[in-house]
């Protein structure tokens, strides 16, 4: 066995030699000006006559050298371009048949059969056998992407190289050589045989805040990860029918509306629920009243659908879902309610007087807001609940209790197979929607904030080991992966607080996180310029410490349709639930098969990055003539966007009659899409309800000028430019 510590010194002074008698043989030559071949032979032979040792340490250097290069290239490799290994091959779906030893094998025996063989020197008897095994768990896309995905808190980087030659000239036979590099490094807890100590924990609260100017049609989300600006009119979808009877207009004052018979519906097109806020969010929005005695604003959230036609002033409590509160008017007096027909502990409905102290009426601003915070950290794989505090211009008015939207598997007799649909049931009818309520009223400005809670370690112990030697001499730096900044290495504080038989121990201090989970904090490590690294706020380093983590990261929860009549184009939009790290999803060509009531199409794929608060990172790799579309699944909600083609249009039923439109998504290896094997993707069918309750309401939207208007949910229904809104059940599970 050939070691990788042998003396840098001793190396050097075996080069040395060798060039020095490759220069006596250059010499002989010119002397004698004999045949090359002759004096070649006969030079070396007279040269190592004596000392074959020197052959044999200048194949165990070449091999020394090949083994190390190759594996500090491969390991930067990893780091720039590892989501490569990942493209699927032109067949359809395979992965690209990249053997790494046959790369290394080839490395090493150009340098063989250029230097030793055609001296006979050295001969290969065999092939050779080489073995590289990279068990990582982490893909970089730093030179496509700028970013690093990785769920690991164990990586290993082997490779093996193993060769046997005859040395005819010098008289040996079936020299046998090998060498090996096994790097790994992996996050350990504090025992008596690792290292004494104790693994420190802290809250990490994240929130981001969206601020919606509809006077001036703007908008600006901000967090410490990321600041995203925009329209706020492509986040916010107004009741159809109200925009085409011009009861709804959007202008300098904000969203007006018009109608003396019941409130209009502005719905939020971005989904709030336990896997976007899992420890709360807060709403609030600022109106101007119209009509002092006739009108009524308020906040529907966690809806599965809008209501319409059947909440005013005299019925302020006539919700189809979710929870709400409005103002409104009764006598000379102004009231609020609060309540909902979703599963509320206390109280069902509650109404008081609004007092002058608070606000005296029109036409001063009024300033709505809820506040919901979950009990605990709300997870939507259980019954998660919270309190709703509502304030009337800052003021608090009351609160309820609030059950959350959740995931439930359920089986699926349309798809025959199990699978999860999110959302509420006929009994518990909640969903992710937010909803603001307007009759005779403008509302000027809203802001969400939707806020998040991680429990992480402040120091981690890590055990470096090479060839089941302690690594000594590793060195450790923090990469800090960043949404909008880049990549930047950080210094690490760390110690070694032990060396074992195997491993040496460092005890980590990590930095204070900002713009987790966004943002990702790794531990790079390098060895002799081979770098691997680990994720230390990874589900798998989580949950091995005992931390929850949610390993789920790429599950379609809900769906839009959306409607284009000027250009006939109809647009399916899943909001992919990410509640674990950013994952990534690759689409062959940039298309996907979708599943329209039973009509399989292969179908255009991207980012709905006018949906989205988070900011989208999105690239089309070509190589030669594959093109790999790579979309990077934030934590939270990424709006994909299927269009639909137009030849199966009426085939879908869409948009011309009643149906029962059924989507089952899952994100396995196919023929057009991937992801990598870090993602964690169940199958959920969406727009359904199944025979136990359960319910996904797919929702309806039309183009009408520059906005998106709601039209209806469930079975969808869109004729000769008017929206029906269908009371009637969806089907299909």
């Amino acid at each position: 066995m050939v070691s990788l510590h042998s003396s840098g010194q001793g190396l050097l002074i075996v080069a040395m030699i060798v060039v020095v008698a490759a220069l006596v043989l250059a010499m002989l030559y010119r002397v004698f000006i004999m045949t090359p071949a002759y004096v070649y032979q006969r030079s070396i032979y007279f040269v190592f006559k004596y000392n074959p040792q020197l052959v044999v340490q200048g194949l165990a250097m070449q091999m020394n050298t090949a083994l190390l290069s190759f594996t500090r290239n491969y390991s930067q490799f990893l780091l720039n371009y590892g989501i490569a290994v990942q493209l699927p091959a032109l067949q359809g779906g395979n992965l690209a048949p990249i053997s790494l030893a046959s790369i290394l094998g080839e490395y090493y025996n150009t340098i063989i059969n250029t230097v030793y063989t055609p001296t006979g020197l050295a001969i290969q008897a065999s092939n050779g056998y080489y073995t590289a095994n990279l068990n990582t768990n982490y893909y970089g896309a730093l030179s496509l992407l700028n970013y690093v995905y990785a769920n690991n808190r164990k990586t290993t980087l082997y490779v093996m190289m193993n060769s046997t030659y005859d040395m005819p000239i010098i008289g040996i036979q079936n020299l046998n050589l090998q060498n090996t590099f096994n790097l790994t490094a992996s996050i350990v807890k504090p025992t008596t045989s690792t290292c004494i100590g104790n693994t420190h924990t802290m809250n990490y609260l994240i929130s981001t805040k969206c601020i919606f100017n509809f006077a001036s049609n703007t908008y600006t989300c901000t967090n410490p990860a990321f600041t995203a600006t925009g329209q706020a009119m492509n986040l916010w979808a107004p009741y159809y029918n109200a925009l085409v009877n011009n009861r709804i207009t959007i202008g300098n004052s904000g969203i007006t509306d018009t109608n003396n018979n019941y409130a209009d519906p502005v719905m939020l097109l971005y989904p709030i629920d336990p896997t976007s806020a899992n420890y709360g969010f807060k709403v609030s929005a600022v109106f101007y009243i119209s009509s002092s005695s006739n009108f009524l604003v308020g906040i529907n959230f966690l809806a599965q659908y809008p209501t319409v036609k059947s909440v005013n002033s005299s019925n302020p409590n006539n919700y189809a879902t979710g929870y709400w509160v409005n103002v409104y008017p009764s006598g000379n007096k102004y009231y609020y309610s609060y309540g909902g027909p979703g599963p509320i502990f206390s109280p069902k409905n509650e109404t008081g007087t609004i007092k002058n102290s608070i606000w005296s009426g029109p036409p001063n601003p009024l300033n709505i807001t809820v506040v919901v915070q979950c009990s605990t950290v709300c997870s939507p794989f259980i019954s998660s609940t919270g309190t709703a505090t509502i304030y009337i211009n800052g003021v608090s008015v009351g609160s309820m209790n609030v059950v959350m939207p959740q995931w439930t598997q359920t089986y699926s007799s349309y798809f025959n197979n199990y699978a999860y649909i999110m959302g509420g049931s006929v009994k518990n009818p909640v969903g992710p929607w937010i909803i603001v309520m307007l009759q005779n009223a403008a509302v000027i400005s809203a802001s969400v904030r939707v806020t998040n809670m991680y429990v992480l370690p402040t120091n981690v112990y890590v055990a470096v080991s090479l060839n089941n030697q302690p690594a000594l001499g590793v060195t450790l730096n923090i990469l800090n992966i960043t949404t909008g900044n880049g990549v930047n290495l950080l210094p690490a504080q760390y110690n070694v607080c032990n060396i074992t038989n195997n491993a040496i121990i460092l005890n980590v201090t990590l930095p204070q996180p900002t713009g987790y989970p966004y943002n990702q904090y790794l531990m790079l490590l390098n060895y002799s310029d081979v770098v691997t690294l680990l994720n230390p706020f990874s589900p798998a380093a989580l949950n091995y410490l005992g931390l929850s983590a949610s390993n789920i990261t790429a599950m379609a929860a809900y769906i839009l349709f959306l409607y284009n009549p000027s250009s006939n184009i109809i647009s399916e939009v899943p909001y992919v639930a990410n509640t674990g790290i950013p994952t990534l999803l690759l689409f062959y060509n940039n298309t996907d098969i979708s599943t329209y009531n039973g009509y399989i199409a292969l179908t255009p794929v991207n980012v709905a990055a006018s949906l989205s608060i988070i900011p989208a990172i999105h690239r089309d790799l070509q190589i030669y003539t594959v093109r790999e579309s790579l979309i990077h699944v934030v934590t939270g909600y990424t709006p994909l966007n299927y269009t639909i083609p137009q030849g199966i249009i009426n085939e879908a039923g869409l948009p011309t009659h009643y149906f029962n439109n059924i989507v089952e998504f899952y994100y396995s290896l196919s023929q057009t899409h991937e992801s990598l094997p870090i993602t964690y993707a169940p199958t959920t069918i969406l727009n359904c309800k199944s025979s136990t309750g359960y319910v996904n309401y797919g929702l309806f939207l039309v183009r009408y000028g520059s906005y998106w208007g709601y039209c209806s949910y469930g079975s969808l229904w869109y004729s000769n430019g008017v929206c029906y809104p269908l009371s009637s059940s969806i089907g299909g599970c």
